[in-house]
């Protein structure tokens, strides 16, 4: 039988200590909600009204092998520490990023970053609002406290804004992605955030699934959920799955074409013509097609 519990009671108990480190319960009108002020999380990418990554929040990048994502990442990186815009989006100051490359040669990659700071085109440079781990290489692990801990104080030595991490299943994920697996990872990097009195966003780079969906249950996770696809060769587009703080962007695709120095330009839109195209199709050769055949080739 459930006990019935009144105002009395109520008032008997501690509404402002925690118990157990659980944090307390605290209720207001609706009327006090609204009527305090209260600072909202500064847009690192994106603006206050379009958020795509806001200072505290998460974004998950995912695509299959070989769609671009590593590159894609270091050019965010690169264009938010420099405080100019990224394919369009806004950057509003220069956002200070710890990179953590949990994958691949370190050769490769500091020939990789190396590459994209000699052909910078921007002003100003980007490479003062970066760092790098250096060791561990490929073996830095949320699940290791110690770990934990040496990223927390790296966050609070450099003043940092965003960490930058990948691939996410070797940085203490555990399991295929459940739901429950999911929100064990999630209480790490909260946990890592707890460590550090000032707050800094995450970017994590993952991998999708046989169907070309997030791996796992991570749709509520992040503030942003960002799709990489392969086009073909030179071309590449992300599609906005999410944008938690940025309804335009929600469900947006950007198609973009790569060019010098490791990166992208934003393709430009073009209005098809249907009636063009069938013509095309048809002109390609002089062989005989099937409806069908020319419907596969439109």
């Amino acid at each position: 039988m459930v006990e019935r519990v009144g105002l009395d009671d109520f008032n008997e108990i501690p509404s402002d200590e925690p118990t157990g480190g659980v944090p307390p319960v605290h209720i207001v009108t609706f009327d006090e909600f609204v009527g305090t002020e209260e600072d909202t999380a500064e847009a690192l990418l994106g603006s206050a009204d379009e958020t795509i990554l806001p200072l505290g929040g998460m974004l998950l990048m995912y695509g299959d092998g070989g769609a671009g994502k590593t590159t894609l990442t270091i050019d965010a990186v690169c264009h938010m520490a420099a405080g100019e815009p990224w394919l369009g989006i806004g950057v509003d100051r220069p956002v200070r990023s710890l990179m953590v490359e949990n994958e691949g040669p370190r050769g490769k990659f500091r020939r990789k970053l190396a590459e994209k700071f000699a052909t910078w085109n921007g002003h100003p440079p980007f490479n003062t609002n970066i760092v790098v781990m250096e060791e561990p290489w490929t073996m830095f692990t949320l699940a290791e406290e110690s770990h934990r801990m040496a990223l927390a104080a790296a966050v609070s030595q450099y003043d940092i804004d965003m960490v930058v991490m990948g691939p996410l299943v070797t940085l203490g994920m555990i399991g295929g992605g459940t739901p429950d697996e999911v929100s064990a990872f999630e209480t790490l990097i909260r946990t890592t955030r707890a460590m550090v009195t000032r707050p800094f966003a995450f970017w994590t780079v993952h991998h999708e699934n046989k169907a070309g969906d997030v791996a796992g249950a991570w749709e509520r996770v992040p503030d942003c959920l960002m799709h990489v696809q392969a086009q073909g060769n030179g071309h590449t587009r992300i599609v906005f799955r999410k944008a938690r703080w940025a309804d335009e962007s929600h469900g947006q695709k950007v198609d973009l074409i790569w060019s010098d120095g490791r990166s992208y330009d934003v393709k430009p839109e073009v209005d098809r013509d249907l009636h063009a195209d069938i013509v095309e199709a048809f002109a390609a050769d002089d062989a005989w097609r099937t409806s069908r055949e020319v419907a596969k080739l439109i």
